[in-house]
């Protein structure tokens, strides 16, 4: 009877034992959550990768985001082009301007100054100088006139750009006004008197063809 109780201990002190060597053993071996038996190299080298693969994304997406503003700009363009001609009014413009200039140029440059200033408000960069060399630019080139090519393409372009700081569609100065918390028209009008100069440039450059590499043949 004792030798019988003796074996019976003595086997449960040591399937204690065994069970205490096992729970030591998955002690050591466990690991915090969200963790990998992984090198801390391979780990790096995963993330980093990660990494990259985020950053591929996000210029994809980058990318055709800018190919879409300029699919819908020139998209847009090609309305305001096809309505102009399909309507005459290209021709028109020429007519009047010139009749009225009487073959003047600076006269015709003041009067296309005022109509790329009008087509070019509120318009891309892009779709604004397709919008301007279908409809001011030939005024210019026109022979009662005579601006060569290159100097009135310049000039129409160079306009259309400047009606974002012109009032009443000054689109650059009503997001600086944003920016700045003043009163908008108030600062398309100050932006306007600021760059007053750059009114000037186109005009110079238009009797001046040699400043844009435009020489007599």
């Amino acid at each position: 009877m004792k030798k019988n109780f003796v074996n019976k201990l003595v086997s449960v002190i040591a399937a204690a034992g065994i069970a205490g060597s096992l729970l030591a053993g998955c002690g050591n071996n466990t690991q915090p959550a969200g963790t990998s038996n992984q090198p801390a190299s391979d780990v790096q080298a995963g993330a980093d990768a990660q990494t990259d693969d985020g950053s591929a994304a996000a210029d994809t997406a980058a990318e055709i985001k800018g190919t879409i503003t300029v699919a819908v700009a020139c998209a847009m363009a090609g309305l305001v082009a096809g309505c102009i001609t399909s309507t005459g009014l290209a021709s028109k413009l020429i007519t009047i301007i010139v009749s009225i200039s009487g073959g003047r140029p600076l006269i015709a440059l003041f009067l296309t100054m005022l109509c790329c200033i009008v087509l070019g408000m509120g318009v891309p960069t892009t779709a604004n100088y397709c919008i301007m060399a279908a409809t001011c630019a030939p005024i210019l080139m026109s022979p009662q006139i005579g601006i060569p090519r290159v100097c009135a393409h310049f000039f129409v372009f160079y306009f259309g750009i400047v009606a974002d700081i012109t009032p009443p569609v000054a689109l650059a100065a009503y997001a600086g006004s944003a920016i700045a918390k003043a009163p908008p028209m108030k600062t398309a009008f100050n932006a306007t008197r600021l760059a007053i100069a750059a009114f000037v440039v186109p005009y110079i450059l238009a009797f001046s063809p040699q400043m844009l590499f435009e020489f007599a043949e």
